[in-house]
């Protein structure tokens, strides 16, 4: 038989996951064992598995957290870090927590967050300075007591790239941003209104019993 063969050519600094991920089949047996060599050789092991796995009910990826706000301010400062706010907050309010990983576009291409990094300090430009921005964002946008203690921000680095891993374990009460409540579905925040919102606290966050 004949055999047709691709050739991608990426920079040094490029990271071929995404690549290997959108020409491979997950469940195909040649792809598994790819992926497990892949593993052997990644700096982050843990990382590269979030990755290529792809968004979930419990994985959510971000390109960027701070950027700048549409009306000049947020609540929280200059910029708008809304979208992550929103992303936490969701996995706090669902039963088992989960991974945001900013830095990361949808399709796994990873792109980092140290572009961000002026924006979120322009004395530091580092990560401890956006770390810092983002910390002190979630703390006071998050509408629940010690929503802090529920979550872990970690820095991560994927070639040339500093990607921030969100660690985000369930909270024992409701969290809100802005009087709203978000919840991780499949692999979608959604808000929830209405009677569905009455029906989730109550099934979630049960009144104690006494």
């Amino acid at each position: 038989g004949a055999f047709s063969f691709v050739v991608f050519e990426l920079a040094p600094d490029d990271d071929p996951y995404p690549v290997f991920k959108l020409f491979n089949a997950r469940d195909d047996r040649a792809s598994r064992v790819g992926l497990d060599t892949y593993r052997q050789f990644a700096v982050d092991p843990e990382l590269m598995d979030l990755v290529a796995g792809g968004e979930s009910q419990e994985v959510e990826f971000k390109a960027h957290a701070v950027v700048p706000s549409r009306e000049g301010k947020d609540r929280g400062g200059p910029h708008d870090v809304g979208t992550v706010v929103r992303a936490v907050a969701a996995m706090l309010n669902s039963a088992t927590g989960g991974t945001i990983l900013v830095g990361v576009e949808d399709d796994g291409a990873i792109c980092g967050v140290e572009g961000e990094y002026a924006l979120a300090d322009r004395g530091r430009r580092s990560w401890d300075g956006w770390q810092l921005h983002l910390a002190n964002i979630l703390r006071t946008r998050l509408e629940a007591p010690n929503a802090f203690l529920h979550y872990d921000i970690e820095r991560r680095r994927a070639g040339e790239h500093d990607v921030c891993l969100l660690r985000v374990r369930p909270s024992d009460e409701p969290v809100y941003v802005d009087k709203r409540l978000y919840v991780r579905t499949f692999n979608q925040t959604l808000e929830m209104v209405g009677p569905d919102l009455v029906s989730y606290v109550a099934r979630r966050f049960p009144a104690p019993a006494g």
